[in-house]
């Protein structure tokens, strides 16, 4: 994720927060200039990713290690065209009812089970030879995938967006 990153985007200072199992990386894309800064941070945990989209908001730890970039404004979007500015309405009609829904935030999860492919199951049997199958499949054969979202409004814009994804066995 941080090389795709560096690539589109410059190379940005990779920042540690947390330790342990709260250990966390991070680099973070501002914008130019603008008399309203937008932020783009890309966050990769142990068994996570992260990115994080949003304009100002209060000042926080690390926004001096920001790359300024052309690419990042109020109009980056995602792929699905979730793009800062948006209404509550118009983000739901692109994501669907939210799980929860607050004064001023929407929320998403989702979470399946899903089968490994062939390649992570080779991958995993090279390194458990030792491992019956009916104990390697009970191990390696599926994997929970959760996925998250938060959106956050001010006077009805999207002013920040989270998207997550956690993949555990």
């Amino acid at each position: 994720m941080f090389t795709r990153a560096a690539t589109k985007l410059g190379k940005a200072t990779m920042v540690q927060r947390g330790d342990a199992s709260t250990g966390r990386q991070q680099v973070c894309y501002a914008s130019l200039g603008a008399q309203e800064q937008v932020h783009l941070i890309f966050e990769q945990e142990e068994v996570g990713y992260t990115f994080y989209l949003f304009t100002d908001g209060p000042a926080w730890e690390g926004a001096d290690r920001c790359v300024a970039s052309n690419a990042i404004s109020r109009s980056l979007a995602t792929a699905s065209g979730l793009h800062l500015g948006m209404t509550p309405a118009q983000v739901i009609a692109i994501i669907g009812k939210p799980t929860k829904r607050r004064e001023n935030e929407l929320v998403y999860s989702f979470s399946i089970r899903k089968k490994t492919s062939a390649k992570d199951l080779e991958e995993a049997r090279e390194r458990n030879p030792e491992m019956s199958e009916k104990e390697f499949q009970a191990n390696y054969g599926h994997y929970d995938l959760g996925t998250g979202i938060v959106a956050k409004f001010v006077d009805s814009k999207l002013t920040y967006l989270a998207v997550s994804k956690v993949e555990t066995n």
